[in-house]
């Protein structure tokens, strides 16, 4: 598993949750080459629909490659489809191999202990 993150500004604003060219914002793409074969994966995503005080987007992602993608010839990551009257900038474009530690996983406990880890609430 690979971690993704990354921040990016545009000359003018975009909107994430447009599929319009001319006025998304662009998600972090992957690509790798392994011999002959090529592989596109979507690595990160806008983390939040307004920027931040700075005008800039914050790009997260985790990516888990296939075997195609387990150690590539090349491997670039990306931002595509980028309007082209539009500057695009990056900052802190960041990658590293998650640690697979299942130390920190959360098991839902039995019935009888369910008071010391479930509540109720009254809301509908």
């Amino acid at each position: 598993r690979i971690a993704f993150s990354a921040k990016i500004k545009t000359s003018t604003s975009c909107n994430i949750y447009s599929w319009d060219v001319n006025q998304r914002c662009n998600d972090l793409q992957l690509f790798t080459k392994k011999g002959n074969v090529h592989e596109y994966h979507r690595a990160g995503y806008i983390t939040a629909d307004t920027p931040d005080v700075d005008g800039w987007h914050h790009v997260h992602g985790i990516h888990v490659h296939s075997e195609n993608g387990e150690k590539p010839d090349l491997a670039r990551i990306y931002f595509p489809d980028a309007n082209h009257n539009w500057d695009v900038y990056t900052a802190d474009v960041k990658a590293y191999v998650l640690e697979q530690n299942c130390q920190a996983l959360v098991m839902n406990p039995d019935m009888e202990e369910k008071d010391l880890y479930w509540t109720y609430t009254d809301k509908d």
